[in-house]
């Protein structure tokens, strides 16, 4: 398991990402809000420029801003990097919980009946959300996600939070993609990406062994221990002499100066010379008259 960078454009969509993250087996790291898609387009390359080396997670509503999440992908980000995810609602958030009639229905006091089939065909699916919670059986629920009669607010004051609350304890994004496939589906996935990208946000990790069962070669073969002993017969080291003229000149001269009576032996200490006359010499005697 590894942590995940987030990035949402509210505080219920940021809950939505985490819950995502536990699905697929990974802990939420740091979470960016940047209350509003505005922010969120203008830093997105940044965003896909830090996931070359940690893993990052976007969500992004489609709202009416593109046709289909293939074609505002490739409007926002055309090459995505190797750890980056966009995910991509149609139209909203509300299009995912509303997918999960299992789990949300019970939570709106809601009878199933009334939660639409294919809630990605929805032009609005907050406004679908809120007419679902004026026919709840719960007075807190109809108080708090209804707004108030007379003023010009969409949602009551307590819808974000109670998004929030179900999402954290009911929601489940396994039983959403049953009728929402963008809510457990790249958005990029649509169309082959621009260069290969791994399945899983964390890089796989080996196995922690001992150092004795990591070694490459624990015996030799038996072919290359054969032709290790050929090559040593074959290749004997041969060196020469540090002086080698020095001692054919040495040689040389002991051989040629033997007939002459004349012995000349080198060595590294010690060097000698003895000559021999061939006729003894004759004897002169000094101070004599005879």
């Amino acid at each position: 398991m590894g942590y995940v960078t987030l990035v949402a454009e509210g505080p219920a969509d940021a809950e939505a990402a985490k819950r995502i993250c536990l699905e697929f087996g990974h802990f939420a790291g740091p979470i960016h809000i940047t209350r509003g898609k505005g922010k969120l387009d203008s830093n997105i390359r940044g965003y896909n420029n830090a996931a070359r080396f940690i893993p990052w997670l976007v969500l992004r509503d489609l709202n009416s801003d593109a046709t289909c999440p293939p074609e505002l992908v490739e409007r926002l980000v055309r090459q995505r990097s190797q750890f980056f995810q966009l995910r991509i609602p149609v139209r909203a958030l509300e299009t995912w919980l509303l997918a999960d009639i299992e789990n949300f229905s019970p939570f709106l006091s809601v009878t199933a009946r009334l939660f639409p089939d294919a809630p990605e065909l929805l032009s609005n699916p907050k406004l679908t959300v809120v007419n679902l919670a004026r026919q709840s059986r719960r007075r807190d629920i109809r108080l708090d996600m209804t707004p108030a009669t007379g003023t010009s607010a969409v949602v009551g004051r307590g819808y974000n939070s109670r998004l929030i609350e179900f999402i954290h304890s009911g929601w489940r994004p396994e039983n959403a993609a049953q009728r929402s496939e963008s809510s457990v589906k790249n958005s990029n996935e649509s169309k082959p990406p621009s260069r290969p990208t791994p399945l899983s946000f964390i890089p796989p990790k080996g196995t922690r062994r001992s150092r004795k069962s990591q070694q490459l070669i624990q015996t030799v073969p038996v072919s290359i221990a054969a032709a290790t002993r050929c090559a040593r017969c074959r290749s004997r080291v041969q060196t020469l002499d540090d002086r080698p003229y020095r001692v054919e000149l040495a040689n040389a001269m002991t051989s040629s100066s033997e007939s002459n009576g004349v012995m000349v032996a080198t060595g590294q200490k010690i060097s000698y010379c003895r000559t021999r006359q061939s006729h003894p010499r004759p004897v002169i005697t000094v101070g004599s008259t005879k």
